[in-house]
């Protein structure tokens, strides 16, 4: 579970698995230990650290990535109800519902893309 987890992170972040364990560790060696399960707790929390999730997360306990003592936006958003958009790494929070990314369909992504293109040349960034 950990190393799934790790590897979707990496992906979510442009970023492969080996290059991470090597800024991590020092070394791109243990990556091999932890493609079978074996994860040293200081690296696990390395790893946590690094891509900003609870170590709870990574272990497969949890589908929640917050990690502890942080509030999520949509705890500090205020009314969940509203059409606030509220971003978090690799989470949106559009009106309460919580949506990542990856998960929108090709067809959605176009509109976001075209959508955000509108934005960036009328407010000339």
């Amino acid at each position: 579970m950990v190393y799934d987890r790790y590897k979707e992170l990496c992906k979510r972040h442009r970023t492969s698995p080996t290059v991470v364990c090597e800024k991590i560790t020092g070394s791109r060696g243990n990556l091999p230990t932890w493609q079978k399960g074996n994860i040293r707790s200081d690296d696990l929390k390395s790893v946590s650290d690094y891509f900003s999730v609870s170590t709870d997360y990574l272990l497969g306990k949890t589908d929640d990535p917050t990690p502890p003592g942080q509030k999520t936006p949509i705890d500090t958003a205020g009314n969940k109800d509203d059409n606030s958009v509220i971003s978090s790494g690799d989470v949106w929070y559009i009106g309460g519902k919580k949506i990542r990314p990856d998960e929108l369909t090709e067809e959605a992504r176009k509109d976001l893309e075209a959508a955000l293109r509108l934005v960036f040349k009328a407010h000339n960034l």
